[in-house]
């Protein structure tokens, strides 16, 4: 046999392949600094150009013809330069896009530069391509976010990463999974997806594949034969995963999200290369290596010669049952083979042979680990989670039979333990077939992907897998897995009818030294409070105000500063930009939204369960206690079959394969702390909802929940509401409330109506740092629970959630209990029933070992960060936030008696947070729906249902080319949309329904206004300045009638007065329909949408359509002088002869005609492109002349006597020299790098993190914390007065902005207060560290000491050289 060393298989096996077109990438750089990036996908016959905003960083993208989207490359480039090369300053010539982020001052754009094609092409086609060389483009943004400095370190850790030569990828075919794959190529596993982090801008923007899926490992292939024959084709491609990544000394073992050290998946592919149009026989094989999974590692000595192994003392074998399961699931076939052949025997489970390499002998360093790896299988076994996995350990000391019997010898010795596993495993065996009527004749398993054209069939499934180890998966796993994956190689050629040399073999003799490098892996809402800040709500929001959200509305707010009657100039000042949109544009192209948005699409607020802490249907309630198998093998000798075929000898032989376990029934708790995570969230349904609740008490319907919420209260205090509440009875009656769905102003009129303060009972009079370390804890075991989730089905609910908090009168009932830390009380008002749990339920505390009943048990979480308190106590100092030493965990509980004070009030304060923030999330779903129906109406569901649908379609594209031609479509939503709402019909289309794209049509719906509305005027916003030609009347499916032609006015204008206005015409549609007979009554499926085009005599420059439509007069042709006639009017004609009065198509009834429509589009050309041309005219150059001129007066510093911080650095007082000049405003320096505080542990409604929607609707994107700054000065009388309040813009870190006073200021003192919501954010956390003593509860980024400067205006000329040197 002869690998292709010599260039002629190289060539015979090119022309088999042939040659198609390749994607080009091109980034080009304006020298006005934009930058465009010009994507041509192969894949695709158009290209597309995707803009960088040079503010956000964001990416557009909108797919119209013309604008971003052109038929080759060429005519995309001479758009964006004009069609001169020396409009671009520079251009980076690519082949793939890898991913882009936003990271502080740049937008990253990661490209492939030159490519290798390691697989030219995969049976069924496809090229697998390693990137050979690659290129972070650096995109400058004018608007860059704060950066502290560990994120600057990991971005340029990020830019350093060593990605050439060690990542590949297919643009074509899904290879995450083992071949072939049954799933398309932009549905990849997560497992060995590498950038999807880097990729979402591209999804999010509805361009998923262009950005490839990128996978870090190895991908090569050879083509190998005899006598100058190609006779074969083998390709090994490994898979790293990302569940556990790091190098050698960092990676090892296993991890909180069930991952190992350097784990590769491996597979030999071997195919015989057939002519086009041939079926092509090939065969699979897949083998895994990692490190031992259970939590082990290593410490480098310098004074000792090998590192320093050890296991974790407590559950070294957390996870561990996780991987196996993963495992279990890619690998299991058992049910794929039936249908193949009749004689052959189902199987019963799936094998999982684990290869261990490590020095087993006494007194040898790695022992340790083989003694616990050997315990693991005990472990794994007496779970009973793995029913249908046999999981079998082998040891193999390979450095001890190389040393006692030779290279040769270990490597036979070898394959005599790897003989029997392998045949029980097997290998895929299948055809591909070019063309899909050939599968009538296929016996076995069918796949068929949209990726290829053919299908294919599978004759024979793997089932299980082989995994190696060493200690680090290097150089001992390097020879193993080789010489095991050669002998295989041998059988898939027999197999193939592939004739090999001899020596090939098994009992390969060569003996030769295998390197490293032969198969080795890489290791390569803001507001403002007028109150001192010693009274802000730091554990939550306690005032809690609700304002209304809207998603369809926008609002820019500029401020300016007025000159006086001084010479100062007028500055501007900051413009916000109020409200949050949604991703529309992710509904309207092919990447549809789902996610979230599909999941509020399918509820009504009827639909949606309100909050209720009763036991049976609380989000947060344990479920009942489960029960596990646990197996106890039956002891056998050969646990391998020998009843199978020998992949080598051809032999058969009979044994049953594996023992099959004793089953037996434990009590269990639960199987992991952090299952709070998997459970379902109930989402809040609104204030208007009374939630249903059970109570001890009966209540009547009608009974509100503010009456509820003072029962509770009154249980509390007593009757006479006399005494007062402590911290956690007062924590519990905000849970109360919460659960009885009451907003906190309902809270206030409630305790207001009798007679207390709701001060009185605010908790937020005490900090708790430790909340804040659990919400950090709680977040980063999120990322992890979600990333090991990966490859495995939804873990069960524990019994005990994550905070385990009893309600009021709630508590123990006796029992076999031997806690009672909270005995039960009779509820007086109390909206749970008791959480004692199902009988018989007892948890064992790990402190003090005695039984307790479940309402006697804190949390789960309570376990979580009691080790992160006790280890920060012990060591003396360090961060509660830091959780890498509570990683190591088990099913473990903690009674309240043993649990510290402060853990319980940090859960309590933790539960409060989550309640609150689930309230919010409500009152944004809620919004979210109302702003979808507004949209899209009774066709939401059915859109947002649907995900990956081409959409728009090529079909619509044509409708649209043939109604527009060569203009473009000017007016459509979201990037237009009507000014303000008209009436609308009870069962019509919604009134935005008319500017929707139209491949949104509903082939039935459209929009029609009530009967009563004879008239209706439609104010039309377009998005961009534009030459408007017509605007087009898309008609209903129902048809026009006589009845309900209307006329149509139009009028145009850059204002929105209506006295600049510009009448287009007037037409009246009537004329049309009798012109055209196919516009009357109902559409005829199979055409064109029907249309009326109302041209203009001469294009228009504007920005603003109306377009009135008015319904026929209707009676005799008789003229009443009597009645008020405006004969100068345009709008009616009152000497119009008699209509017959005609049935309405329209109308729900034949008697009451009304208006109707379908579509509404707006023709003409964007002057977008214009913009720039136009700033080159005279007019605009003397105005840039002017602007640019140097202002007459500048700002001068004023010296200060002192200042003084105070109140946590949040204020600062600033002392005037005497004789100082009148302060004209001050300087405010940009704050060091904050982050929005991480709150709260994670709900149990968290959804899919990768979801761009779930991302967006955050309460941190839709109520962003916004701070304040209050300016106050000392004047007469000595009084303190204010000044001015400004709103603080984001803005980096260190940049000087400037205020102007709406007035010059005299007094010898100037205070500034910071406002608004300096308790939401924290420091970046690589800032922490030279603020380990300070002790405030508030961002040591956010203080103003050495912040503000004193300013006032004067002329550089009058003030002298030196006083011009104090210029600010």
């Amino acid at each position: 046999m002869t690998f292709a060393s010599d260039d002629r298989l190289l060539q015979l096996h090119a022309s088999l392949q042939g040659n198609g077109q390749k994607t080009s990438i091109v980034v080009i750089t304006l020298d006005s600094n934009e930058v465009y990036i010009i994507s041509s996908l192969f894949s695709r016959p158009d290209t597309q150009v995707i803009y960088i905003d040079p503010t956000t960083g964001i990416l557009r993208y909108n797919g119209k013809p013309g604008l971003d989207n052109f038929k080759s490359e060429r005519e995309a480039v001479d758009y964006i330069t004009n069609g001169s090369r020396g409009v671009s300053r520079s251009s980076v010539y690519a082949r793939a896009i890898l991913g882009y982020a936003v990271l502080g001052s740049f937008g990253m754009l990661l490209v492939a530069t030159k490519l290798n094609p390691s697989v030219p092409e995969l049976p069924g086609g496809g090229c697998v391509y390693t990137v050979a060389e690659s290129q972070w483009v650096k995109v400058p943004l004018h608007n860059p976010q704060p950066q502290g400095k560990g994120e600057v370190k990991n971005i340029q850790e990020l830019t350093e990463l060593d990605i050439d030569g060690k990542h590949y990828f297919c643009d074509t075919r899904d290879i995450t999974r083992p071949f072939p794959s049954r799933v398309p190529v932009q549905s990849p596993d997560d497992e060995f997806v590498w950038n999807k982090w880097l990729s979402l801008p591209f999804k999010n923007i509805g361009l998923p594949e262009h950005c490839v899926i990128l996978l870090q490992g190895f991908a090569e292939y050879r083509p190998f034969g005899s006598s100058g024959q190609l006779e074969g084709i083998v390709a090994l491609m490994a898979r790293r995963s990302r569940l556990h990544p790091g190098t050698r000394y960092l990676a090892r073992g296993i991890n909180s999200c069930s991952g190992t050290g350097n784990e590769v998946e491996c597979e030999q592919l071997v195919w015989t290369p057939k002519k086009h149009g041939q079926s092509i026989a090939f065969s699979s094989y897949i083998w895994r290596r990692g490190t031992i999974p259970i939590w082990w590692g290593a410490e480098l000595k310098m004074t000792a010669a090998e590192a320093e192994i050890y296991v974790a003392a407590k559950d070294p074998y957390k996870g561990s049952t996780e991987y196996y399961q993963r495992l279990s699931k890619r690998y299991d076939t058992r049910n794929l083979d039936a249908p193949v052949g009749e004689n052959q025997k189902k199987k019963a489970f799936v094998p999982i042979v684990c290869i261990n390499l490590l020095r087993s002998g006494e007194g040898k360093s790695e022992s340790i680990l083989v003694q616990h790896f050997e315990e693991s299988m005990n472990f794994i076994k007496s779970g009973g989670k793995l029913p249908y996995t046999r999981v079998h350990l082998i040891n193999y000391d390979w450095h001890a039979s190389v040393k006692l019997k030779g290279e040769q010898q270990t490597i036979e010795g070898l394959w005599m333990y790897l003989k029997s596993p392998t045949m029980a495993i097997g290998i895929t065996e299948g055809d591909y077939l070019p063309s899909r009527q050939r599968l009538k004749d296929c016996r076995g398993e069918v796949i068929c992907v949209d990726d290829v054209e053919g299908a294919f069939c599978l004759r024979s499934h793997q089932n299980g897998v082989i995994r190696f180890n060493c200690a680090d998966s290097l150089d001992r796993t390097n020879a193993a897995s080789f010489f095991g994956g050669l002998q295989v190689f041998v059988e898939q050629c027999r197999r193939l009818g592939i004739s090999l040399d001899t020596d090939i073999g098994y009992g390969y003799n060569s003996g030769r030294p295998i390197r490293d490098e032969d198969i080795a892996i890489t290791g390569a809402g803001a507001r403002l409070h007028e109150k001192d800040t010693s009274s802000l709500s730091l554990l939550y929001d306690f005032e809690e105000l609700e304002g209304q959200l809207d998603f369809l509305t926008r609002v820019v707010s500029v401020t300016f500063y007025p000159a006086g009657s001084l010479k100062i100039p007028m500055t501007l000042g900051q413009i916000e930009v109020l409200g949050v949109s949604l991703p529309w544009k992710g509904m309207f192209t092919s990447e549809r939204t789902g996610g979230r948005l599909a999941e509020i699409a399918g509820k009504t607020k009827e639909d949606e369960v309100p909050f209720s802490s009763c036991s049976d249907s609380n989000p947060f309630a344990a479920k009942t206690l489960q029960t596990e198998t646990v197996s106890t093998p039956v002891q056998q000798n050969d646990p391998f079959p020998s009843n199978l075929l020998d992949l080598l000898t051809g032999e058969v032989s009979a044994s049953d394969p594996f023992p099959q376990p004793a089953v037996e029934c434990v009590a269990s708790g639960g199987n992991d702390m952090l299952d709070f995570l998997d459970q379902a969230v109930v989402q809040y349904s609104g204030p208007e909802t009374v939630p249903s609740m059970s109570s001890s008490q009966d209540k009547s319907p009608r009974e509100s929940g503010s009456h509820l919420y003072l029962n509770c209260l009154k249980s509390v205090m007593g009757p006479n509401m006399g005494r007062k509440l402590e911290f956690i009875e007062a924590m519990k009656l905000e849970i109360e409330r919460l659960r009885l769905n009451i907003s906190a102003a309902e809270r206030d009129r409630a305790l207001l109506s009798i007679g207390i303060d709701p001060a009185t009972i605010n908790p937020n009079s005490s900090h708790d740092e430790i909340a804040n370390a659990l919400a950090v804890l709680g977040q980063a075991s999120l990322e992890d629970k979600l990333i090991a989730s990966i490859g495995l089905e939804k873990l069960e609910n524990s019994v005990i959630d994550f905070w385990n908090i009893n309600g009021i009168g709630e508590g123990c009932n006796g029992g076999v209990c031997q806690v009672r830390a909270e005995v039960n009380k009779n509820s007086v008002g109390a909206t749970t029933k008791s959480l004692g749990g199902e009988p018989g339920s007892v948890f064992l505390c790990l402190q003090c070992r005695k039984k307790a009943c479940k309402s006697c048990c804190a949390g789960r979480g309570a376990v979580l960060l009691s080790k992160s308190y006790s280890r920060d106590n012990a060591n003396g100092g360090g961060s509660l936030a830091d959780g890498s030493a509570t990683s190591i965990g088990s099913d473990q509980y903690m009674c309240k008696n043993c649990c510290n004070t402060i853990v319980l009030e940090a859960l309590i304060v933790d539960y409060v947070r989550v309640l609150v923030s689930l309230r919010r999330s409500g009152r944004v779903d809620d919004a979210c729906r109302e702003a979808l129906n507004e949209v899209f109406g009774s066709n939401l569901a059915n859109h947002l249902a649907v995900r990956g649908q081409p959409s728009p379609k090529p079909e619509d594209f044509n409708v649209l080319h043939q109604i527009l031609g060569q203009e473009e479509s000017l007016a459509e939503f979201p990037y237009a949309s009507f000014l303000h709402k008209v009436e609308t019909g009870t069962d019509s289309a919604p009134f935005l329904s008319l500017l929707t794209p139209l491949n949104l049509a509903s082939s039935s719906s459209y929009w029609k206004a009530p009967p009563s509305s004879s008239s209706v005027e439609a104010v039309i916003i377009l998005n961009t300045l534009s030459d408007v030609n017509s605007v087009i009347l898309l008609v209903s499916p129902c048809g026009y009638s006589d009845a309900d032609a209307p006329t149509v006015q139009i009028w145009a204008s850059n204002d929105i007065n209506k006295e600049t206005r510009t009448l287009m015409g007037k037409w009246d549609v009537q004329s049309f329909v009798r012109s055209s007979p196919e516009l009357y009554g109902p559409e005829k499926s199979g055409r064109a949408p029907r249309h009326i085009k109302f041209a203009f005599k001469n294009p228009i420059r504007c920005r603003i359509i109306w377009v009135t439509l008015r319904l026929p007069r209707l009676g005799s042709s008789s003229v009443s002088l009597d009645r008020n006639i405006n004969l100068l009017s345009l709008d009616e004609n009152p000497f119009a002869p008699p209509i017959p009065r005609r049935a309405s198509f329209g109308a729900t009834t034949e008697n009451e005609p009304c208006l109707h429509a379908k579509r509404i589009l707006v023709s003409g050309n964007s002057r977008r492109d214009k913009a720039l041309a136009s700033l080159q005219s005279v007019d605009s150059m003397s105005v840039r002349n002017w602007l640019d001129r140097p202002p007459r007066l500048n700002r001068f510093l004023i010296p200060l006597e002192a200042e003084r911080p105070m109140a946590n650095d949040l204020v600062l007082e600033l002392y005037l020299q005497p004789g100082s000049p009148l302060a004209s405003g001050f300087r405010l320096d940009a704050f060091t790098a904050i982050k929005p505080r991480v709150t709260h542990s994670p709900s149990s409604g968290v959804v899919d993190i990768w979801d761009p929607t779930s991302i967006i609707m955050e309460d941190r994107h839709v109520s962003p914390a916004v701070l304040y700054i209050q300016v106050s000065a000392l004047q007469d009388q000595y009084k303190m007065v204010t000044i001015a309040e400004y709103r603080l813009p984001e803005a980096r870190v260190g940049t000087q902005m400037y205020f102007d006073f709406p007035k010059q200021v005299q007094g010898r003192r100037v205070s500034f207060k910071l406002l608004g919501d300096v308790a939401a954010l924290a420091d970046d956390p690589a800032e922490t560290d030279d603020l380990s003593g300070r002790a405030s509860p508030f961002a040591a980024g956010l203080s103003l000491a050495n912040r503000i400067k004193l300013y006032y205006y004067a002329d550089p000329y009058e003030v002298g050289k030196w006083a011009s040197l104090s210029a600010v």
